[in-house]
């Protein structure tokens, strides 16, 4: 499988309810990563560089993304479901929630 999604990726905006809100200073030190298994892997693109407020305050979990056969993807955790859905505007990956108003914008690092 060769999916444009798979790759590293990197937050530049978030939106909650469609307003550009200022982006956690924390994302510059986190990727996803889109792997060719279907597994969505998120974590510190180098922990030790990182500060330790950004170290301290996120947790991760790895979800599960297939393709639904149109231009989305489903991003799924084993228990709670589909969790978000991602799309593609130019180059660049979206992602929004499920559950809440909230989209963050990403560009590929590798």
């Amino acid at each position: 499988m060769n999916d444009r999604i798979i790759g590293k990726w990197q937050v530049i905006e978030t939106y909650q309810s469609g307003e550009l809100v200022e982006t956690n200073n924390c994302f510059q030190y986190i990727q996803s990563e889109f792997k060719k298994d279907g597994i969505m892997v998120t974590g510190f693109i180098n922990s030790n560089t990182a500060p330790e407020n950004c170290t301290s305050s996120f947790v991760f979990r790895n979800l599960v993304w297939n393709n639904n056969g149109t231009e989305f993807y489903n991003l799924s955790d084993p228990l709670d479901g589909v969790v978000a859905i991602a799309y593609f505007e130019s180059d660049k990956l979206v992602i929004t929630l499920s559950e809440q108003p909230h989209k963050q914008v990403y560009i590929k690092i590798d």
